[in-house]
């Protein structure tokens, strides 16, 4: 009872003083509060500005990629279309010299089959990097079977820059080529196969 009393006394001593003090720390406590509050969110904002404009920025940075990434392959499909298209004129060219060659195997007519088969070796591989890999690869293999074709031990491939008296001269004649083309058959008949499956590949890429 007798500090319960002394508390008494002492409240009601500095009752008016109390009062004022706890309306001070009230008020001190909201504004350090608001304070505080105020710079936490300013510092948010901030911190979402600057989010916003680093997106934003990378944003516009994928947009310009974008349009850099489709005006390349814009240019690329029409540089490959045209590049398909004279390819094919020279190998559809090229089918019809060894059709001819094929059903009527003369001598006269190796020189400019060869000079034909050189164009389009020389076609293929000027355009390697645009055309596709398997097609690349395909046209290849084919070039090289033709160039190491040979009539008597003397391959297409040496025969360049050959006219039919040079060809003479190395024993070539009118019946060696009927053999030559005769004995490589086959020689013909995938040539065609493989410029068809090409073609194919070609109307597709074109189409996208």
């Amino acid at each position: 009872m007798d500090y319960l009393n002394i508390f008494t006394a002492l409240v009601t001593s500095i009752g008016g003083a109390s009062v004022i003090i706890l309306g001070l720390s009230k008020f001190f406590g909201d504004f350090f509060a608001n304070r505080l509050l105020g710079n936490v969110k300013n510092k948010h904002e901030r911190d979402l500005e600057g989010i916003k404009s680093r997106y934003q920025r990378e944003l516009e940075e994928t947009k310009a990629e974008l349009e850099r990434t489709k005006l390349l392959f814009t240019r690329y499909s029409e540089k490959q279309f045209s590049i398909y298209n004279a390819l094919w004129g020279n190998l559809l060219y090229t089918r019809k010299q060894l059709d001819d060659l094929w059903q009527n195997p003369l001598l006269d007519k190796l020189p400019g089959f060869n000079q034909q088969v050189i164009q389009a070796r020389t076609a293929i591989d000027d355009n390697m990097l645009l055309i596709e890999s398997a097609d690349f690869s395909k046209l290849s293999l084919l070039m090289q079977r033709l160039e190491a074709w040979s009539i008597n031990g003397v391959s297409l491939i040496d025969m360049n820059g050959l006219d039919v008296p040079a060809l003479q001269s190395k024993g070539l004649t009118d019946n060696m080529v009927q053999i030559a083309t005769a004995s490589h058959s086959t020689l013909q008949a995938d040539f065609r196969s493989i410029v068809a499956e090409v073609g194919d590949s070609f109307r597709n890429q074109i189409k996208g």
